[in-house]
């Protein structure tokens, strides 16, 4: 079952009835059954690792929570039998033995996703595939990679972690905990939830809500239009483009980059509105993933505008774990003492800032082009900090207003301009392939055939017709985004200002614009969403 398709829809509108006709002590039950058939029709052998996956991490996090009871008992009965000191050590001992139980689930988790995901990568780059296959030298070493393991892998790392550190304890309940893990609108791509936000609401029963159910259905039409009149029309354009890039300089790499760019947050943000549409259908929120990235003023602004989700949990579990640990606090001592406090404080933040964009990057995929997407990001950001107070010198001087929106625009183009290097990393299937589009930009004269033969149609066999939808639907994302900016939204204001009947009249109009221009129109098939991959 695709994402998204007609039965994708179908299946969700049953889902929907079943949910609201049962009882409602059971509709976490229509949930869970639904999310099982939805992975399964997706992948069969997949549902091993997802089940073993959910399994130990609710066992682990059980036993990380009896030993924090423990540890809770032994206290009280002995405040005042032992010494301060001798309790401080007695909690020491505890959470040893919860952090033993936690760094070997962690460690089974990733091991899981490193293997699948980059073992095949490593043995087909080397002469170890050659011993594989002697007398086959085109076959490649592969592994079953399950439909979303890394955001169901971060999503339980992310509990278990939780639960060690007392934020809330283990639930009891595994078919719930089974449901936060495999919710089918979330499975695909995220967003990467947590458990004492996404997963307490399917305890809860949910009364049909009119308003929040045409929400939903408004938030899965926006999302359809991103995805399949701009971002599924845009990719035989770029695919051409990245694929075949030796025969294309001048204007073509970057008018590529550009189109990736909109191709990549069209089909992400627009499946994440699916994903948040299917579930407010079931009276759930999920969390924002996107808020307006392609606005933000700075490359760390864009990272905390850009996959949401996924920042917060490499903020929570990756940064903060390295900045509170032994060694970053010898370190930020010692820099302190020989760099000063204004250096010294932000130089350890660098170790911690390359972890995480390294981490993204290698999240990504595991060849060179990902990490150095990681190493680029992370060394912008750096840059960032370290020029800050020339950059504040010189704005001053210059009697720059930072709020202008004439240097708010230029930040704004600046930043998505130093993007575009990410991105090409990104998409390039290696670092050589990435550099020659690069280098290939500067040829002038190609570009001036380029435009003087009309041959940017032919690319990707888009035509003139479908260049121009693409271009009408980028003016549209457009339009509502900077609205959105300005904190107008468009679906709010018709609900509240446009009477019944129009504004059904005026969504029935927008449902039968996607189906005449949307991609599954043209006879080639839905492209699956670009992080699915991931």
């Amino acid at each position: 079952m695709s994402f998204p398709t007609v039965t994708f829809l179908l299946f969700v509108a049953a889902t929907v009835l079943i949910y609201y006709i049962v009882p409602k002590r059971f509709q976490w039950v229509i949930l869970l059954i639904a999310s099982y058939i939805f992975y399964l029709s997706n992948t069969i052998p997949g549902v091993i690792f997802i089940l073993f996956t959910t399994i130990i991490t609710y066992l682990f996090a059980l036993r990380m929570d009896k030993i924090s009871d423990k540890c809770a008992t032994f206290i009280a009965d002995n405040k005042e039998a032992l010494s301060k000191d001798e309790l401080k050590a007695a909690k020491k001992k505890f959470n040893n033995k919860k952090k033993t139980w936690l760094v070997i689930l962690i460690l089974i988790n990733l091991g899981i996703l490193a293997t699948v995901k980059y073992v095949p990568a490593i043995i087909n780059s080397t002469s170890i595939r050659d011993m594989l296959y002697p007398d086959d030298s085109e076959r490649m070493f592969k592994i079953l990679v399950p439909l979303g393991i890394s955001f169901y892998t971060f999503t339980t790392i992310g509990y278990a972690i939780d639960v060690y550190r007392n934020k809330y304890r283990a639930t009891r309940h595994i078919g719930k905990f089974a449901l936060f893990v495999s919710f089918f609108p979330s499975i695909i791509q995220g967003p990467i939830s947590r458990f004492d936000d996404v997963g307490v609401q399917y305890n809860q029963p949910h009364k049909f809500d009119y308003d929040n159910f045409v929400k939903g259905l408004e938030l899965i039409l926006w999302g359809f239009f991103k995805k399949l009149v701009v971002a599924d029309r845009l990719h035989p354009f770029v695919a051409e483009i990245f694929n075949d890039y030796a025969n294309y300089d001048g204007i073509i790499p970057i008018l590529g980059l550009l189109m990736y760019s909109l191709q990549i947050y069209s089909d992400f943000s627009g499946c994440i509105d699916i994903t948040r549409g299917v579930a407010a259908l079931f009276g759930i929120e999920l969390p924002l993933n996107f808020e307006r990235p392609y606005f933000a003023r700075s490359v760390a602004e864009y990272w905390r505008r850009w996959h949401i989700t996924l920042g917060n949990w490499m903020r929570d579990y990756v940064f903060f774990s390295v900045m509170f640990s032994r060694p970053y606090s010898k370190f930020s001592r010692f820099s302190r003492k020989k760099f000063g406090n204004t250096y010294g404080k932000i130089i350890p933040n660098f170790i911690t800032t390359y972890a995480v964009f390294l981490s993204i990057g290698i999240w990504h995929g595991a060849s060179l082009n990902y990490v150095l997407y990681g190493f680029y990001n992370a060394t912008i950001i750096v840059g960032g900090m370290l020029l800050q107070p020339l950059n504040d010198k010189i704005t001053t001087k210059l009697k720059i207003n930072k709020e202008s929106p004439n240097w708010q625009f230029f930040e704004i183009v600046r930043t998505f301009t130093i993007l575009l290097g990410s991105k090409l990393l990104a998409h390039s299937a290696s670092v050589v392939d990435a550099w020659y589009m690069f280098t290939s930009i500067f040829d002038l004269e190609r570009t001036l055939s380029y435009i003087k033969n009309r041959t940017l149609f032919e690319l990707g066999s888009i035509g003139q017709v479908g260049f121009n939808i693409v271009m009408v639907g980028a003016v549209v994302i457009l339009v509502v985004s900077i609205l959105q900016e300005h904190g107008i939204s468009i679906r709010d204001t018709l609900n509240k200002k446009v009477p019944l009947i129009p504004r059904w009249a005026l969504i029935i109009l927008f449902i039968i614009f996607v189906f005449i221009y949307g991609k599954y129109n043209t006879g080639t098939g839905i492209i699956d969403p670009i992080y699915q991959r991931y």
